[in-house]
């Protein structure tokens, strides 16, 4: 079998079935289906129990069985995949057109790769499409120009496919992470040269809405822990990167402003401008958050 496609979900009943009717649309059949079902309690066990393709594997666990959070859940769909690849999908995304058949070709073309992904086509709530992310193709290792590191930085995990056996050695996500670990794992897989291709077309459609995706839920000192846990695990290959190690943190900072953390914030800044002195957006936001809060440093 060539791909295995996991899906964690939990109470996302209202858009599981676009979700999984996506990978039923595929016109490559060499695949099988993993859900790992996180403890949902709407009905979603009952409707997954009516699907009768053999090809589907569904897995149900208890809240919290599977470890910290959609890092675990992931890395338990990956154990119970028999695929030479994996592909992640969330539960309120959709694979786009027939990107089996694209990965297939990309994987043939390039037999040393180990990972793949495209652009996302953001849709609103209802699916309906907003804007597209444009992408051309490209090949990412460890001698690749900045801007492929920093295209491959941009991605997310639905639409990311890994070779599984890949994605084992390097022990998966690291589920000590509530967020970043897809960052986390792509500055991984690149600092053990695994090269990756980004496809010249769309993997997913992107669904942003205002319920809770993946990788939301934990508290903001979690959050905060593990972007540093990120950069001190990375911290050989962002500084070999400063221009991947500048967008990540300016994430960072992001995050921290909005909790209210302004001291961390402005920390974030200040390493920013030891990194790059000259990073015009790193000033701008010093000197607009100094102007709101003239107490921090």
């Amino acid at each position: 079998m060539t791909w295995s496609i996991v899906l964690p979900t939990r109470n996302r009943m209202q858009l599981l079935p676009d979700a999984i009717g996506s990978v039923f649309a595929q016109g490559e059949t060499d695949w099988e289906l993993v859900v790992v079902d996180d403890g949902s309690t709407d009905g979603t066990e009952q409707w997954l129990a009516t699907l009768s393709d053999d090809r589907v594997r569904v897995f149900h666990v208890a809240e919290g069985e599977t470890g910290t959070g959609v890092a675990g859940t992931r890395n338990f769909g990956v154990r119970q995949a028999r695929g030479e690849w994996v592909l992640f999908l969330d539960d309120d995304d959709r694979l786009y057109g027939q990107v089996l058949r694209q990965m297939q070709v990309a994987v043939r073309d390039n037999p040393d790769v180990r990972w793949l992904w495209g652009a996302r086509w953001m849709t609103d709530g209802e699916g309906v499409l907003k804007r597209r992310e444009n992408a051309e193709s490209l090949r990412v290792g460890p001698s690749s120009g900045e801007q492929a590191h920093l295209a491959a930085a941009k991605l997310v995990t639905s639409g990311l496919a890994v070779h599984r056996q890949t994605f084992v050695a390097l022990d998966g996500f690291d589920e000590a992470l509530c967020v970043s670990e897809d960052r986390d794992l792509i500055y991984r897989l690149i600092s053990h040269d695994h090269p990756g291709v980004r496809l010249a077309a769309p993997t997913v459609w992107f669904r942003e809405h205002d319920g809770p995706r993946a990788s939301d839920g934990s508290d903001y000192a979690s959050k905060n822990a593990s972007d540093a846990r990120v950069v001190e695990k990375n911290r050989a290959y962002l500084a070999a990167h400063p221009q991947v190690f500048v967008m990540h943190l300016h994430r960072v900072a992001t995050r921290q402003r909005k909790a209210g953390d302004f001291e961390s914030a402005h920390a974030t800044m200040r390493e920013i401008l030891r990194i790059q002195p000259s990073n015009w957006k790193a000033r701008r936001r010093w000197m607009t958050w100094r102007r709101h809060n003239p107490s921090m440093p």
